[in-house]
């Protein structure tokens, strides 16, 4: 299992366990979140691997969470993964605006959020690996 975990901000609490148990299925372990109030509280103690949130929440809503994470330095290299119900046309662009990496509409397979995982934790895509890979002297290439 890994060490490694994905905060999971779902008001539904249904929805909220269910990610959680797929996600322990694919062998991470979640830390659950109510609303995007909530997720800050949780992010005053955590270094999330990714983040999955769902965009229609009251109290902050995804959208409002995206934004304000990716204006964080702390928190902008943290993958977001938008799960909504949200599926109109437009909606996928919105939520990438907002700030989100990834967008995945409800209902969705454990695959779907497992391929979403993989690239965006995988060692080629995440900032820390790039960063410790770029040479730090570009001339002596």
């Amino acid at each position: 299992m890994s060490l490694e975990k994905i905060l999971v901000v779902e008001d539904n609490i249904d929805n909220l366990e269910l990610l959680q148990l797929q996600l322990k299925f694919l062998g991470w372990e979640s830390v659950p979140a109510r609303s995007g109030v909530e997720a800050l509280e949780q992010l005053e103690n955590l270094a999330p691997a990714a983040i999955l949130v769902d965009m229609v929440m009251s109290r902050m809503d995804g959208f409002a969470l995206a934004r304000s994470l990716k204006k964080n330095p702390k928190y902008r290299d943290v993958p977001i993964l938008a799960v909504t119900a949200l599926a109109m046309p437009g909606d996928r662009e919105r939520c990438l605006k907002a700030g989100c990496d990834g967008y995945i509409s409800k209902p969705f397979t454990h695959r779907d959020l497992q391929r979403f995982l993989r690239h965006v934790l995988s060692s080629d895509t995440r900032p820390e690996q790039r960063a410790a890979e770029e040479p730090r002297d570009k001339q002596a290439m």
